[in-house]
């Protein structure tokens, strides 16, 4: 996901609830670490 602008801490949230999980696994396995820049 990558956001031009700035968002609201309920989108972000609310991204990170429902989005994120369904795409990931439980470490150590594959797509298990998040790496997040607010640069």
């Amino acid at each position: 996901m990558v956001v031009e602008d700035s968002i609201t801490r309920k989108l972000f949230l609310g991204y990170l609830e429902n989005t994120v999980p369904p795409l990931s696994s439980p470490f150590p396995g594959p797509l298990s670490v998040l790496v997040m820049d607010n640069a």
